[in-house]
């Protein structure tokens, strides 16, 4: 009897999160799920310019609770995973290149056609960078994305970015 007891207690929250819902808040994030293309100009971090051609894929994953991109952008390879942190009250944001390099951003959601993401950003020599994200709807199928690095003084922008939905 007490080990019937012991494995349903042991299954029960297994089986509580089997059943959940997509969290509320990430229908705050539906905007971004689709196939996009990305046309877009920067700088590097030694001043060098460059274009970006891209396609980036958002999709909700893992039974709703989170959204899953991923992407190839200047060669390196990317995945990302957003969702939302309940106890803190805000959109948490990781990414991983294929470079070594990865980032954990935050945002307290959309305000009006604008989500602004602000974190840090770790490269593989171990430097740690200071970074933000401006994601601005411009209509239901376009949106402009703009990344900015703080220098120790300042924002600097580093890339800037139409995206287009596409179908796929």
């Amino acid at each position: 009897m007490r080990a019937a007891i012991l494995l349903v207690l042991l299954l029960m929250p297994g089986q509580v999160w089997a059943e959940a819902q997509r969290p509320a808040s990430m229908a705050d994030l539906a905007f971004f799920v689709g196939n996009w293309a990305i046309d877009g100009e920067g700088v590097d971090f030694t001043g060098k310019p460059f274009k970006i051609s891209a396609h980036y894929l958002v999709a909700f994953d893992l039974d709703g609770a989170w959204l899953s991109a991923s992407g190839e952008i200047l060669g390196a390879k990317l995945r990302e995973y957003w969702g939302y942190d309940a106890r803190k009250h805000e959109f948490l944001r990781i990414q991983f290149q294929s470079n070594g390099t990865f980032t954990v951003l935050h945002s307290t959601g959309c305000r009006k056609d604008t989500l602004l993401w602000d974190g840090e950003g770790h490269a593989p020599n171990g430097e740690l960078f200071v970074l933000r994200s401006n994601q601005v709807r411009e209509d239901a199928d376009s949106m402009l994305v703009t990344w900015e690095r703080h220098t120790g003084t300042s924002w600097k922008v580093y890339s800037t970015e139409r995206l287009r939905r596409i179908a796929g």
